[in-house]
């Protein structure tokens, strides 16, 4: 057996630590943008209930997608899913966001803010 004199083992355990403490941080996962969201002009507008629930309007008429959602969170937004049932069967149709700040996210590349 062998001896791991004290400081040894107290290092030992600083750098387990720090190793382990990284994965720790990323794994925070960003909420869902719960809300009711527009872009600036509002010709976009994306509802997200907390039931499950949403809607997105785009900006040209006939862009209607409406059904249940689901969230695949990351550390600065995520994937959400709206499962629509518009067509002939169900169909998953994916939203990029990324919190920018409190009342703000981007959808793709556009901005759109909190409304309610």
């Amino acid at each position: 057996m062998a001896i791991v004199p004290r400081g040894a083992r107290h290092l030992a355990a600083a750098l387990i630590a720090l190793t382990i403490w990284p994965v720790a941080a990323a794994a925070q996962e960003a909420p869902p943008p719960i809300g009711y969201w527009t872009t600036e002009r509002g010709d976009e507008t994306l509802y997200v209930s907390e039931n499950g629930l949403c809607k997105y309007e785009g900006p040209s008429a006939g862009i209607l997608v409406v059904g249940n959602c689901s969230w695949q969170a990351t550390s600065r937004g995520g994937i959400l899913t709206i499962v629509t049932t518009g067509g002939p069967r169900p169909a998953p149709v994916y939203y990029n966001i990324v919190w920018i700040n409190q009342t703000t996210i981007s959808v793709w590349g556009d901005i759109f803010y909190r409304r309610a």
